[in-house]
């Protein structure tokens, strides 16, 4: 009988040991998001914003407390939105890629536009945007209003009063 060393299990991305700096940042996103009844996953939130630090040469790759990149442009959001394939951030720093990652880099980038923080070089918030669209897998992002459960509701209602 042959044993072999048990595959660890990966870790979730919010436990990838980052600057402080960047888990300031965090909280304060998540804190705005609940406030405003924006979506967020904590997971994404955290692969988003490291994965992006690590690119521009920050995050959990240099504990030296570099500063969160504020600078996003399309193929930043291509490049997010890809957190979980081989080869990504989740693969090397051992984390299981996260659920909600469009909804999430959304609701992000609207925090860093609403707050005025994005950097003065990034792409226009409208490109961001039409960026997760046309990138965004999850059948969340690509639902319309109208399939939504609640709409069905009101349709039936309105088709009542007639």
């Amino acid at each position: 009988m042959t044993t072999s060393a048990p595959t660890p299990l990966p870790i979730r991305p919010h436990q990838v040991a980052v600057p402080p700096e960047q888990r300031h940042h965090r909280r304060e996103v998540v804190r705005w998001a609940l406030t405003k009844g924006l979506p967020l996953h904590r997971d994404a939130l955290a692969a988003i914003i490291d994965a992006h630090a690590v690119r521009y040469g920050g995050g959990s790759q240099n504990r030296a407390g570099a500063p969160v990149s504020l600078k996003w442009t399309r193929l930043d959001v291509e490049i997010a939105i890809q957190l979980g394939a081989p080869g990504g951030w989740c693969s090397q720093v051992g984390a299981e890629p996260p659920a909600e990652i469009s909804t999430t880099l959304a609701t992000y980038l609207s925090y860093l536009s609403r707050n005025r923080i994005f950097s003065p070089d990034s792409d226009s918030l409208g490109a961001l945007r039409s960026t997760i669209s046309e990138w965004a897998c999850e059948p969340s992002a690509t639902r319309g209003r109208r399939r939504h459960p609640s709409s069905v509701g009101s349709v039936l209602a309105l088709r009542s009063m007639k």
